[in-house]
């Protein structure tokens, strides 16, 4: 039995998606990885598909057909039928791509199920955010509008099953997006409606005596109630007055709830959550001192006591650590015996340091504070760039070399991954072995390698062997925080997942940007981490103790990307701070300044942003993704 279950922002499950692998006298089932789709397979007959699939076992050679059964999360499942045009297709045998993670069983080298867990969903998208009024640009009735903590701000039309939540409701949208068409909200989750489930799951835990249960309950409930507060908050305190009203009086229930909750099953009650730079720092007496903290969401004045609790954090903290920290499940002794850093007075903060106050909705008293030591990137924005770290380039063992045909093959284990990626090399390309043109041979098989590739063909550009001694490793990421000083960690690197991991250069670590060797004090926040970057690990190292030793960090300058999509939101206050929201076709949500060099055009001809509309068709925009400014817009034909 496959079970994927998508979990909403709010806390709550948009669907669930099970499907059954039968099992059986003479059928197997396989887990791996798609390395071939082929219908000219030698096994394969009229109306059949070929498809490899790599397993922890070795390659299998399977055949898909008429009767197997397909299904992809975020599509249709066979045997289902289209209940209005707002669904997207069936899927089928040809919506299977090179690389998708696949459950199959079969019978005879015949598929019966075929499971994909795609990267992403298919055709939905999950949007948790505040429902703002409607305005004299708003499309239609029918629409909506939700803008989330990061300022991104959507509208789309809902379908006619799903009802118009009122402004300043917290809510997850489902949106929907079939092949070809308008991209509708199709189903909607408040904020607390997931309450009742996680309550019926805290006394079924309790009355079990399953402590551990309970807490991990507690805890993913206080983050849920910090994050949804800590928007509505938000939204009340940077919207007009009547939105603020409305936001207020969510929030005033929200909180009951969530703390009714809490205190039932011996929990602490919410915390609000604000992070950016102190700007003023009050003079310290006997009951503690004020702090005001101002971001681009806005700005908080707080009290500090004898009883805050500073902990400064050291690079590469896990978010899940520092989520625990904020929400009060461990002292700091605790957090820093594991992860480093140490605990501070509040006398020691001092003006233009990055902070993360929890604190009490009533009395704006700080309970517990991060104070990062450094400048870092922030983790939205490090994880956005991790794709174009690891983009036409990728490191791992080379399995299996296949050089039959039209286009010779190697299979390499992705060691990020942990899955197998095919490329190609024509006959007739002269590809770089080692930095040197050459052959591609069977001493190739078992080494570890870095691959430069072509993205959209996987062709090889150029291929070099690494010198992974014993301890020696690589990484690839995203540099989110970076001190020239030496000191233990004084560099932390967004990897995949999406992790921050502290390490250390000192006065050995070689740097270079775009193949030229470059001082430390040249490196920059957001500088792509190429994966032949390496790094040892000392065999006496202790959590806290700066993490492992670089010593060669490759990077490259992240250059404008290239996206195209469609306007989802416009913001265009009267003081020229111009925002446009945008869902690529890959369904990623992105929101870009517009700055007086913004070059704006439809169909070649130069507009101005009021004539945008949302709903416009993008068909090219460059943007600046470390300032997430937006270069230039190239917009199709309006349509009628």
């Amino acid at each position: 039995m496959v079970e994927i279950v998508a979990s909403t922002a709010a806390g709550g499950r948009a669907w669930i998606f099970t499907a059954a692998l039968p099992t059986g006298d003479g059928i197997t089932a396989w887990i791996g990885t798609v390395a071939k789709v082929s219908g000219g397979h030698p096994s394969t007959v009229g109306g059949e598909t070929g498809i490899s699939l790599m397993t922890g076992e070795g390659l299998v050679e399977l055949t898909s057909t008429p009767a197997t059964v397909v299904h992809i999360p975020g599509q249709l499942n066979r045997g289902q039928t289209n209940r209005n045009g707002d669904e997207p297709p069936v899927p089928s045998v040809k919506d299977i791509a090179v690389g998708d993670r696949a459950a199959i069983s079969a019978t005879g080298g015949r598929i019966l199920h075929l499971v994909v867990l795609p990267k992403r969903p298919i055709n939905t998208l999950h949007f948790s955010g505040v429902v703002l009024p409607p305005t004299a640009a708003s499309p239609a009735d029918a629409w909506i509008t939700l803008r989330d903590r990061q300022g991104n701000q959507v509208s789309a039309a809902l379908s006619p099953a799903v009802t118009k939540p009122p402004p300043g409701s917290l809510v997850t949208a489902i949106l929907a997006r079939p092949s070809g068409g308008q991209l509708r909200i199709t189903g909607l989750e408040s904020a607390g409606s997931s309450l009742g489930r996680v309550s019926a799951a805290l006394e079924l835990a309790r009355d079990a005596g399953d402590t551990a249960a309970v807490a991990g309950l507690l805890r993913g409930l206080a983050v849920t109630a910090n994050r949804n507060l800590t928007l509505l908050n938000q939204a009340s305190s940077t919207s007009a007055a009547t939105m603020a009203g409305m936001a207020r009086e969510e929030m005033a229930v929200l909180q009951d709830s969530y703390n009714q909750t809490l205190v039932r099953f011996e929990g602490n009650s919410v915390l609000l959550q604000a992070e950016g730079i102190i700007t003023s720092l009050g003079p310290q007496d006997p009951q503690g001192r004020k702090m005001i903290v101002e971001s681009d969401s806005g700005t908080w004045e707080l009290s500090l006591n004898p009883q805050t609790a500073v902990w400064l954090i050291p690079a590469g903290t896990p978010p899940q650590v520092l989520s625990g920290w904020l929400n009060r499940f461990a002292g700091v002794l605790a957090y820093s015996g594991e992860y480093g850093g140490s605990g501070i007075g509040i006398d020691r903060l001092d003006l233009g340091r990055r902070v993360i106050a929890a604190y009490d909705p009533e009395t704006l008293e700080v309970a517990r504070m991060a104070a990062l030591a450094f400048p870092r990137l922030e983790d939205d924005l490090a994880r956005s760039l991790f794709p174009l770290a690891r983009k036409g380039e990728i490191v791992g063992k080379v399995n299996l070399l296949d050089l039959e045909g039209p286009a010779r093959s190697v299979y390499l284990q992705d060691q990020a991954t942990g899955g197998t990626v095919i490329f190609s090399a024509a006959p007739e390309s002269q590809i770089l072995i080692n930095g040197l043109p050459g052959p591609l041979g069977p001493g190739i098989v078992g080494q570890t390698v870095s691959i430069l590739f072509e993205p959209d063909s996987g062709e090889i550009i150029e291929m070099s062997a690494l010198d992974l001694a014993p301890g020696l490793d690589s990484v690839s990421g995203v540099v989110s925080s970076f001190v020239s000083k030496t000191f233990p960690g004084n560099v932390t690197i967004m990897t995949l997942p999406g992790e921050s991991t502290a390490f250390t250069h000192d006065q050995d670590t070689v740097i270079r940007r775009d193949g030229r060797r470059i001082s430390v004090n040249d490196v920059r926040l957001g500088d792509l981490v190429r994966p032949d970057t390496r790094f040892r690990t000392p065999t006496s190292a202790r959590p806290g103790d700066g993490g492992p030793v670089l010593k060669y960090l490759s990077l490259k300058s992240p250059r404008p990307t290239s996206v195209s999509g469609t306007v989802r939101g416009l913001v265009l206050p009267l003081d020229g701070n111009a925002r446009i929201t945008l869902i690529t076709d890959g369904l990623d949500v992105l929101t870009l300044a517009v700055t007086a060099d913004t070059g704006i055009t439809r169909l070649e001809i130069e507009i101005q942003i009021n004539s945008l509309r949302i709903g416009d068709r993008i068909k090219l925009a460059d943007y600046d993704p470390i300032k997430r400014e937006l270069i230039q817009l190239d917009l199709a034909a309006t349509t009628p």
